[in-house]
């Protein structure tokens, strides 16, 4: 059922970033001089926007998401386009295996940290690290705890008092916004670093669907940790937002809604990622 109701926010909060989705791929290109040569492995590559973009300009691209409605959203956009380019898969980034290497790897907003299990998220680290050649590199960006944390209203312990979910107050944020960075509808547990929310979803009979949703939010050391046990090296890391890949920010600025790892894999024999160019 969440898969539904997440293919409907996103397919509202998708109009939403694509100003954002400009800057990105502006701080992006300014980083690399990506050629028709390169492999990019989008993964949770969501309805494509990253993805078309960077097909526009030459570059072959394969999108994984495993919700089927985004894919077919992708794929009809793709097709509008005449891309020769592009493909969009239904599978698991978890567990999505190609024989062909890629240059670059995409995994970008909250894909790590829609699981609440750090060995979830460790399994698309190992993915991704697993699809590029040796000496390539892989882009991330997570969700930033210290931030959610220095400007939350509410944190709880789960372990300890459950309960205190139930007097969340319920809101449509995600689907009419995506702010869900909004202190009044989150809650923390401290010990996991889970954020709780009571989202209600539009339906077909009118009535509101009401869930619980957990994301997964990271300090700095926990994602940098993460990504180096699968065998990267970090090259570059930033507390930064979407709205200007270009800025940094402190740990706890509230502007500091994510952080940005650019993330190389060695070379064999290497042991430390070599500078971002």
């Amino acid at each position: 059922m969440y898969c539904r109701y997440y293919y409907n926010l996103w397919g509202n909060y998708n109009k939403k970033v694509e100003k954002d989705s400009d800057i990105w791929r502006g701080w992006w290109y300014n980083k690399r001089n990506l050629s028709s040569a390169d492999l990019v492995y989008d993964l949770g590559c969501g309805t494509g926007r990253h993805s078309l973009e960077l097909a526009k300009r030459n570059i072959e691209v394969v999108g994984i998401d495993y919700i089927p409605e985004n894919i077919a959203l992708a794929n009809q956009k793709s097709k509008e386009l005449s891309l020769k380019n592009l493909k969009f898969l239904e599978a698991d980034c978890r567990t999505y295996k190609n024989k062909r290497k890629a240059s670059h790897v995409l995994c970008l907003y909250d894909v790590i940290g829609t699981f609440a299990s750090d060995d979830d998220n460790y399994l698309i680290l190992q993915n991704a690290f697993s699809l590029l050649k040796p000496g390539c590199y892989a882009v991330f960006s997570v969700m930033n705890y210290e931030s959610t944390y220095s400007n939350a209203k509410y944190s709880f312990s789960f372990a300890n008092n459950a309960n205190k979910i139930l007097e969340l107050p319920a809101s449509n944020t995600q689907e009419q916004t995506g702010d869900i960075f909004n202190p009044d509808y989150y809650l923390v547990d401290v010990d996991t670093h889970l954020v709780y929310r009571k989202e209600q979803f539009s339906s077909s009979t009118g009535l509101h669907i009401e869930l619980i949703v957990r994301d997964k939010r990271f300090t700095m050391n926990e994602i940098v940790s993460l990504c180096k046990s699968v065998g990267f090296s970090i090259v570059e890391t930033k507390y930064t937002n979407a709205s200007d890949w270009n800025k940094s920010y402190t740990a706890t600025s509230p502007r500091a809604k994510e952080i940005l790892l650019i993330c190389q894999k060695p070379k064999k024999g290497d042991s430390v990622g070599k500078k971002w160019k």
